[in-house]
């Protein structure tokens, strides 16, 4: 019987588990909260230097040895436990704020030393972002992966799109912005003690004792099933006893490479014959013996469907930047809307993809493939749809709708990306997707200016949404193609 994916109050009824979203939730509001304040404090301290050259290298530092670091992980063979990355996150982000704080508030900051904190600060921001994901979908199970990665990306709406941005503000408004930077590092406090409680030491520990027995259980059925069909081709006779004596342990064999072969059912496009399983249960059980010394690179090699997926997670981020530089310029030339125009439209964006981010848990039983199309398709319509408004009411609810299905993008590439990975394949894996996912940002931010300049704010939204339109056959050729299961590759080989 096949167990239904859990939901969210099923998830959340795990202390420890809900500890850790708890103080992931606390972390994103910090961040939230210096999304706002990082501009003001650069523009305070920038000295000689260009006001937009002085954000954009402040903006860029965090990025730099943080990607050399998720690459060295993704890519190569750096194998550090997501527990101890995301430790070692938290403390250095802590540490690097309180210090830029005091700096601050006792007016001795500057601009090269904000940088340079900033730069060295965030080394693990990307490989501990990863982290939380991987710890919290490991603690969940199988069945509360959609969950958790729903409830991920609810905290990282809420935090980011909604209330750190407003909190951020106030406190900018009513203080500083050296004031806003000790929140972060009280944010990263409380996450770090979130996991030194939440997440026991000995779970990556117990994780790959599961995985070594899983391998010795394959193996050994792999050299039972050679010794079977040795014995067949010995004659009648021989075959016959197999077939009496040894139903039992066949049967079993056979029930658990196919229970395999629907755990990796993505990989294979979910069609494996019974010769299929039995060739697959021997290929895998080489392969995980291997699987820790492999980099994201040949895992990706040997799963097309998430090396494809990683391409289409790319692009649907990097087209999505150039509206970041054309809705400032809609909002002032077609709405004829000051700040507080744009304010709204980002605030509707924020309540859509909250409201969006919420409803995750009610897509959990459907087909991921195709959400995932759909989800693109919806998506691209709005900016489309948006260039050709010119009421400031009707923007609101075209950008609110585009939060709306927006939104559950990402955790449902995750739960679906994870389904097909083997628990040993998850950290390189997931740690790349995470880096191709923020280093899209901003190169997309990179392209919006000259795009917008061409095309004016209404041609970039319409570019936007009809360059995300281009990703829909990708991403279906992506997702929906199926892959020949092992046999039929190791047919292939042989003459």
């Amino acid at each position: 019987m096949e167990v239904a994916n859990r939901t969210y109050r099923d998830v959340l009824r795990d202390r420890r588990l809900a500890g850790l979203l708890v103080g992931d939730l606390l972390a994103n509001m910090g961040t939230g909260m210096i999304i706002v304040a990082m501009p003001v404090q650069t523009l305070s301290i920038h000295g000689g230097v260009p006001k937009a050259i002085a954000i954009g290298i402040v903006e860029a530092a965090p990025f730099v040895l943080s990607t050399v670091l998720a690459l060295a992980i993704g890519l190569g063979r750096v194998r550090v436990p997501p527990r101890t990355l995301l430790v070692a996150d938290c403390v250095l982000r802590a540490l690097t704020f309180a210090v830029l704080g005091v700096l601050a508030v006792t007016e001795r900051l500057t601009l090269p030393i904000l940088v340079f904190g900033l730069l060295f600060g965030a080394t693990f921001r990307m490989a501990g972002s990863s982290s939380r994901r991987l710890l919290a979908t490991s603690m969940a199970g199988e069945h509360g992966r959609f969950a958790v990665n729903g409830l991920l990306g609810l905290n990282l709406t809420f935090a980011l799109y909604i209330v750190g941005p407003v909190a951020g503000g106030l406190i900018v408004a009513t203080t500083s912005a050296g004031v806003a930077l000790f929140f972060d590092a009280c944010g990263a406090l409380i996450l770090l003690v979130a996991v030194l409680v939440s997440v026991p030491r000995a779970l990556t520990a117990r994780a790959a004792g599961e995985r070594q027995a899983t391998a010795e259980r394959q193996a050994t059925g792999a050299r039972q099933a050679d010794e079977g069909r040795q014995a067949a081709t010995g004659g009648q006779a021989a075959a016959e006893v197999q077939a009496t004596g040894g139903g039992t342990t066949a049967g079993g064999r056979q029930a658990t490479a196919e229970r395999q072969a629907a755990a990796e059912g993505w990989a294979t496009g979910g069609e494996t014959t019974t010769g299929e399983t039995q060739a697959a249960g021997a290929v895998t059980a080489q392969e995980r013996a291997s699987a820790s010394r492999e980099s994201g690179w040949r895992i990706l090699r040997r799963r097309p469907v998430a090396a494809r997926l990683l391409v289409v997670e790319f692009f649907f981020n990097f087209l999505y930047m150039p509206i970041e530089v054309a809705l400032p310029l809609y909002v002032q030339a077609k709405l004829n809307a000051g700040a507080s125009g744009l304010g709204l439209m980002w605030g509707a964006l924020g309540v859509g993809a909250f409201i969006g981010a919420a409803l995750v848990n009610q897509l959990r039983n459907l087909p991921q493939r195709h959400v995932l199309i759909a989800i693109i398709g919806l998506w691209a319509m709005c900016p489309i749809a948006l260039a050709f408004v010119d009421d400031l009411a009707l923007a609101l609810i075209v950008f609110g709708l585009g939060g709306l299905v927006w939104a559950p993008f990402t955790p449902v590439a995750y739960s679906f990306l994870q389904s097909g990975l083997r628990p040993d394949e998850q950290q390189q894996v997931v740690t790349l997707w995470t880096t191709g996912a923020t280093v899209a940002a901003p190169l997309g931010l990179a392209l919006g200016g000259p795009l917008v300049e061409v095309a004016g704010s209404a041609g970039g939204l319409i570019l936007s949404g009809g360059l995300t339109l281009l990703l829909l056959p990708i991403a279906a050729m992506a997702v929906l193609r199926r892959e020949p299961g092992p046999a039929a590759r190791l047919a292939g080989s042989s003459p």
